[in-house]
């Protein structure tokens, strides 16, 4: 198999690892992903999805920002 064969999105988890988040914050932002993916034209998934982000990365330091 040669890579464009292979498709969909590649995501890393060094942005997330180095906040300080660990494998149940990788479950929620794959199903924030999940949400806004079956549903990308419903703005209130939208911003209840964007809220919990918000949120939830409220809880966690930014390394050179809010340490």
């Amino acid at each position: 198999m040669c890579s464009s064969d292979l498709s969909g999105i590649r995501m890393g988890t060094a942005g997330v690892t180095s906040m300080g988040m660990g494998a149940a914050e990788m479950d929620r932002i794959a199903g924030w992903f999940d949400q806004v993916v079956r549903s990308p034209a419903d703005d209130a998934v939208k911003a209840r999805v964007r809220a919990e982000i918000a949120e939830c990365c409220g809880q966690f330091r930014v390394p050179g920002v809010r340490e």
